[in-house]
């Protein structure tokens, strides 16, 4: 029912509607128990649980299990750097990426570890040390049982039992497991990589390049070249990259 109130001192009144009941939640998961308002909400939720990741970023292989995570680590891939540090004109893809790169500048390290004290900068970097003194592998391969401590070093894993080929030729449809078989197929249709002149590793895409030769510490306005080699990168670029 409508309550009214009516206001002495004039000839309005006022209704108030009662509180709606909460709308209800019919969806739940068998797991862990949390309901859902839409079903698909549900489906979404239940990859936590399952661990299936069906969006695959095509340029590294990646997989995420929302889109919307895919879309915005495809701007990883993006020549575009629109958030610049004020402190040394450093640019970023990611608004967060600056966040965390300012504290190199106020030395802010807001993440302790609660066994030795050591801080760090980001959280990331804070749950994988924890991971060094629990022993902790959590990320265990399906098929021959092998652990591990970081999610993405199963991701690239699985892929040896002859699962994902996320690596495939625009021209005739050959997949790959690793990114340079598929750079030395394409040489097969006249694709020759332009490569990086501080390590040698080659990309078929040059705006891929222009990202990878910042991280190796170049301007992105020094030139390239195409190489005849095989695709090969240095131990060290390796890891920047």
């Amino acid at each position: 029912a409508v309550a009214a109130l009516v206001n002495h001192d004039s000839s309005s009144s006022v209704e108030i509607k009662p509180l709606q009941p909460p709308k209800a939640r019919p969806h739940g998961c068998e797991e862990c128990g949390k309901t859902f308002l839409m079903k698909h909400h549900l489906s979404t939720h239940m990859r936590g649980h399952t661990g299936e990741r069906p969006h695959i970023c095509p340029e590294c292989g990646k997989t995420f299990a929302l889109k919307h995570c895919l879309s915005t680590h495809l701007l990883l891939h993006s020549s575009e750097r629109p958030y610049k540090c004020l402190e040394c004109n450093k640019s970023f893809t990611l608004k967060h990426h600056l966040v965390s790169h300012e504290r190199v500048h106020t030395r802010d390290r807001p993440f302790e570890c609660p066994e030795c004290r050591r801080r760090f900068p980001q959280k990331r970097h804070l749950t994988t040390h924890i991971k060094f003194h629990s022993g902790e592998r959590p990320y265990s391969c399906s098929v021959c049982g092998e652990t591990f401590s970081r999610e993405e070093h199963l991701v690239m894993h699985s892929r040896f039992h002859g699962g994902t080929q996320p690596f495939v030729c625009p021209d005739c449809g050959a997949a790959f497991l690793r990114k340079f078989e598929l750079v030395n197929h394409e040489r097969q249709h006249g694709r020759i990589p332009e490569s990086c002149p501080a390590c040698g590793k080659e990309f078929l895409q040059r705006r891929t390049l222009l990202v990878h030769v910042r991280n190796c510490g170049l301007n992105s306005s020094t030139p390239v070249h195409r190489s005849p080699y095989t695709a090969t990168a240095s131990k060290a670029c390796r890891y920047i990259y």
